[in-house]
Protein backbone atom coordinates (compact mmCIF):
# COMPACT_ATOMS: atom_id res chain seq x y z
CA UNK A 1 0.00 0.00 0.00
CA UNK A 2 1.42 3.38 -1.01
CA UNK A 3 -0.77 5.32 1.41
CA UNK A 4 -3.51 7.83 0.94
CA UNK A 5 -4.04 9.64 -2.36
CA UNK A 6 -6.29 12.68 -2.40
CA UNK A 7 -8.02 13.40 -5.71
CA UNK A 8 -9.62 16.78 -6.17
CA UNK A 9 -12.75 16.52 -8.28
CA UNK A 10 -13.51 20.01 -9.57
CA UNK A 11 -16.81 20.29 -11.42
CA UNK A 12 -18.22 23.30 -13.24
CA UNK A 13 -21.39 24.63 -11.59
CA UNK A 14 -24.62 23.21 -13.04
CA UNK A 15 -24.96 19.82 -14.74
CA UNK A 16 -21.28 18.93 -14.23
CA UNK A 17 -21.59 19.47 -10.47
CA UNK A 18 -24.88 17.54 -10.39
CA UNK A 19 -23.21 14.60 -12.12
CA UNK A 20 -20.13 14.80 -9.88
CA UNK A 21 -22.33 14.70 -6.77
CA UNK A 22 -24.03 11.54 -8.07
CA UNK A 23 -20.70 9.83 -8.79
CA UNK A 24 -18.68 11.15 -5.84
CA UNK A 25 -19.46 8.51 -3.22
CA UNK A 26 -18.67 5.53 -5.49
CA UNK A 27 -15.59 7.02 -7.14
CA UNK A 28 -13.00 5.99 -4.50
CA UNK A 29 -14.14 2.34 -4.74
CA UNK A 30 -14.15 2.44 -8.54
CA UNK A 31 -10.60 3.80 -8.57
CA UNK A 32 -9.44 1.33 -5.90
CA UNK A 33 -10.73 -1.54 -8.05
CA UNK A 34 -8.20 -0.49 -10.74
CA UNK A 35 -5.50 0.91 -8.42
CA UNK A 36 -5.72 -1.09 -5.17
CA UNK A 37 -2.34 -0.06 -3.74
CA UNK A 38 -3.65 3.19 -2.24
CA UNK A 39 -6.40 4.51 -0.04
CA UNK A 40 -8.38 6.86 -2.30
CA UNK A 41 -10.09 10.00 -1.06
CA UNK A 42 -12.06 12.24 -3.40
CA UNK A 43 -12.73 15.86 -2.50
CA UNK A 44 -15.55 17.43 -4.53
CA UNK A 45 -15.54 21.15 -5.31
CA UNK A 46 -17.93 23.08 -7.53
CA UNK A 47 -15.89 25.71 -9.36
CA UNK A 48 -15.67 26.77 -13.00
CA UNK A 49 -11.93 27.59 -12.52
CA UNK A 50 -11.86 29.71 -15.72
CA UNK A 51 -14.39 31.87 -17.55
CA UNK A 52 -15.56 31.10 -21.07
CA UNK A 53 -14.05 30.98 -23.58
CA UNK A 54 -10.92 29.48 -22.12
CA UNK A 55 -7.96 27.73 -23.65
CA UNK A 56 -7.21 24.28 -22.30
CA UNK A 57 -3.86 25.54 -20.99
CA UNK A 58 -5.68 28.07 -18.79
CA UNK A 59 -7.94 25.35 -17.38
CA UNK A 60 -4.96 23.08 -16.65
CA UNK A 61 -3.08 25.98 -15.01
CA UNK A 62 -6.05 26.93 -12.83
CA UNK A 63 -6.59 23.30 -11.83
CA UNK A 64 -2.90 22.94 -10.96
CA UNK A 65 -3.05 26.05 -8.75
CA UNK A 66 -6.12 24.63 -6.97
CA UNK A 67 -4.33 21.31 -6.48
CA UNK A 68 -1.42 23.08 -4.81
CA UNK A 69 -3.67 25.27 -2.66
CA UNK A 70 -5.80 22.35 -1.45
CA UNK A 71 -2.83 19.95 -1.02
CA UNK A 72 -4.28 17.32 -3.37
CA UNK A 73 -2.10 14.81 -5.22
CA UNK A 74 -4.24 14.75 -8.40
CA UNK A 75 -7.07 16.80 -9.83
CA UNK A 76 -9.81 15.83 -12.24
CA UNK A 77 -11.92 18.58 -13.79
CA UNK A 78 -15.42 17.98 -15.10
CA UNK A 79 -16.06 20.77 -17.53
CA UNK A 80 -19.09 21.82 -19.50
CA UNK A 81 -16.80 23.43 -22.10
CA UNK A 82 -16.72 21.57 -25.41
CA UNK A 83 -13.22 20.74 -26.63
CA UNK A 84 -12.23 20.01 -30.22
CA UNK A 85 -9.15 19.08 -32.18
CA UNK A 86 -9.37 19.23 -35.98
CA UNK A 87 -13.17 19.59 -35.66
CA UNK A 88 -13.46 16.37 -33.67
CA UNK A 89 -14.68 16.39 -30.08
CA UNK A 90 -12.05 15.77 -27.43
CA UNK A 91 -13.42 13.74 -24.56
CA UNK A 92 -10.52 14.20 -22.19
CA UNK A 93 -7.08 15.63 -21.67
CA UNK A 94 -4.35 14.40 -19.34
CA UNK A 95 -1.37 16.45 -18.20
CA UNK A 96 0.79 14.10 -16.18
CA UNK A 97 3.36 16.83 -15.57
CA UNK A 98 0.68 18.95 -13.85
CA UNK A 99 -1.22 15.99 -12.26
CA UNK A 100 -4.37 17.33 -13.96
CA UNK A 101 -6.99 15.64 -16.10
CA UNK A 102 -10.04 17.23 -17.68
CA UNK A 103 -13.21 15.55 -18.90
CA UNK A 104 -15.44 17.44 -21.32
CA UNK A 105 -19.01 16.37 -20.60
CA UNK A 106 -20.44 17.56 -23.96
CA UNK A 107 -18.18 15.07 -25.74
CA UNK A 108 -19.78 12.15 -23.87
CA UNK A 109 -23.08 12.66 -25.68
CA UNK A 110 -26.53 12.29 -24.19
CA UNK A 111 -26.90 8.53 -23.59
CA UNK A 112 -25.70 6.81 -20.39
CA UNK A 113 -23.68 9.88 -19.41
CA UNK A 114 -23.32 8.83 -15.76
CA UNK A 115 -21.91 5.41 -16.55
CA UNK A 116 -19.66 6.71 -19.31
CA UNK A 117 -18.41 9.57 -17.15
CA UNK A 118 -17.63 7.26 -14.21
CA UNK A 119 -15.70 4.83 -16.41
CA UNK A 120 -13.80 7.64 -18.11
CA UNK A 121 -12.96 9.30 -14.80
CA UNK A 122 -11.35 6.10 -13.53
CA UNK A 123 -9.37 5.72 -16.77
CA UNK A 124 -8.19 9.32 -16.45
CA UNK A 125 -6.89 8.72 -12.91
CA UNK A 126 -5.07 5.62 -14.16
CA UNK A 127 -3.63 7.68 -17.04
CA UNK A 128 -2.54 10.44 -14.65
CA UNK A 129 -0.47 7.98 -12.68
CA UNK A 130 0.99 6.38 -15.81
CA UNK A 131 4.22 4.48 -15.62
CA UNK A 132 6.11 7.14 -13.71
CA UNK A 133 3.59 8.25 -11.09
CA UNK A 134 1.81 11.60 -10.81
CA UNK A 135 5.01 13.59 -11.37
CA UNK A 136 5.53 12.01 -14.81
CA UNK A 137 6.55 14.16 -17.73
CA UNK A 138 4.23 12.97 -20.51
CA UNK A 139 1.27 15.03 -21.63
CA UNK A 140 -1.37 13.92 -24.10
CA UNK A 141 -4.83 14.67 -25.35
CA UNK A 142 -7.05 11.61 -25.17
CA UNK A 143 -9.52 12.54 -27.85
CA UNK A 144 -9.60 8.94 -28.96
CA UNK A 145 -10.58 7.69 -25.52
CA UNK A 146 -13.61 5.45 -25.91
CA UNK A 147 -16.14 6.50 -23.27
Amino acid sequence: MIGRVVLGLVAAPGPATDLARRLHSDLPDRIAARLPDAEWQVRLVSDRLVERPAALSRLVGAARRRLLTEDWQLVLCLTDLPRQTARRPVVAHVSMSHSVAALSLPALGAVAVGRRAAETMVRLVVALLGEHGPAGSRQRATGGLDP
